[in-house]
């Protein structure tokens, strides 16, 4: 008997943000009847997940700071439907190094997202596969500025980071 409850023609597609960033989520359904949406996300304070006030077709998430699932259910006179879950998946910030001469070695500024643990790496040649780590740090402050003490002269030194 139609109109039945709604039906999912287009599902919440996944989503990678970066961190802070917000993330656009949309749902299409057909029912030959009038229509409400509820948005739903975990991790929530609320333990239905419930999002007060999400209630069209098309949600605009806040700024995430941890990668977080998203789901609509469908509702009309003659029934209800949840959608496919979709995850946005929260990217760290890029992390990038800065290297400047100091008279007692290479000052080294390392810009990431603030708790997140990174190593930097040295290497005279960069075609090796071999990679010394000089540092693991957890950023407290960004940027993060120290110097390379353990430089031994070297002719050459190159640096990388990367999360660990």
């Amino acid at each position: 008997m139609y109109p039945g409850k709604p039906l999912v023609t287009r599902q919440p597609k996944p989503l990678a943000v970066r961190f802070g960033g917000t993330g656009m989520l949309s749902v299409a359904a057909s029912s030959g009847v009038a229509m409400g949406y509820q948005w739903y996300r975990q991790p929530s304070d609320r333990p239905d997940g419930l999002i007060a006030g999400a209630t069209n077709a098309v949600y605009m998430t806040p700024p995430l700071a941890t990668s977080t699932t998203f789901w609509v259910g469908i509702v009309n006179s003659a029934g209800s439907t949840l959608s496919e879950k979709a995850q946005i998946t929260v990217v760290s910030e890029a992390v990038r190094l800065e290297i400047t001469e100091n008279s007692r070695g290479p000052l080294i500024t390392v810009y990431g997202a603030i708790d997140t643990t990174y190593s930097v790496e040295y290497s005279t040649n960069l075609t090796s596969s071999s990679w010394t780590e000089l540092i693991e740090i957890k950023l407290q402050t960004n940027p993060l500025t120290f110097l390379d003490t353990a430089n031994s002269n070297d002719s050459m030194r190159f640096y990388r980071v990367f999360v660990r």
